[in-house]
């Protein structure tokens, strides 16, 4: 998977849970790429609100 495939997908991530209600958000390494911090990470940390997942 490049790099842009696996952002894409954090990101789709983060979009679907939103349409959904649930506050979500990237961190951590991926949130630093995004920001220009960083050069580039395969993982990503999400926070999102427990009581509004499935």
């Amino acid at each position: 998977m490049t790099y842009a495939e696996l952002e894409s997908f954090y990101h789709d991530l983060v979009r679907r849970a939103r349409e959904r209600d649930i506050t979500c958000a990237i961190t951590s390494g991926m949130a630093c790429v995004h920001y220009g911090v960083a050069q580039t990470t395969k993982d990503c940390d999400l926070l999102c609100d427990p009581e509004l997942a499935e």
